[in-house]
């Protein structure tokens, strides 16, 4: 018997485009994400008061918090989360008009066009 005839095709290579790796700078990465939640929420209440140091009427609530590196601005809300009364691009801001002499609570979130970070909230009343 002879031995079985050795194949004379080659086989078929196919070359496609070379892909190059890309590298990231972790700079692009967090353009890329929405930001993270502003930290150090602080509420400074000012009120006005009766004759038997008992609270009016709420005049002001200056609400300042730290900057987060890849916000837009920020949102800030009253009483819920879901109530925003006001959008700032810095870090503090100055509300009038509260009608609560009581206990009112505050949150902030910052936002890009990659999204709402998460809030980060403080309350405030009358002293």
């Amino acid at each position: 018997s002879s031995p079985s005839p050795v194949p004379t095709t080659k086989p078929t290579v196919v070359v496609g485009p070379i892909v190059k790796p890309i590298l990231i700078n972790p700079g692009i990465l967090q353009l890329l994400a929405k930001p993270a939640a502003p930290s150090s929420l602080t509420v400074t209440t000012t009120c006005t008061y009766n004759v038997f140091h008992i609270p009016t009427s709420r005049t002001m609530d200056h609400l300042s918090w730290t900057a987060v590196s890849n916000a837009t601005g920020y949102y800030v809300y009253e009483n819920s989360t879901n109530n925003k009364i006001s959008g700032t691009t810095g870090t503090s801001i100055n509300l009038i008009g509260a009608t609560s002499t009581g206990s009112v609570s505050f949150w902030v979130a910052a936002y890009n066009s990659n999204g709402t970070s998460g809030t980060t909230g403080a309350s405030s009343k009358c002293p």
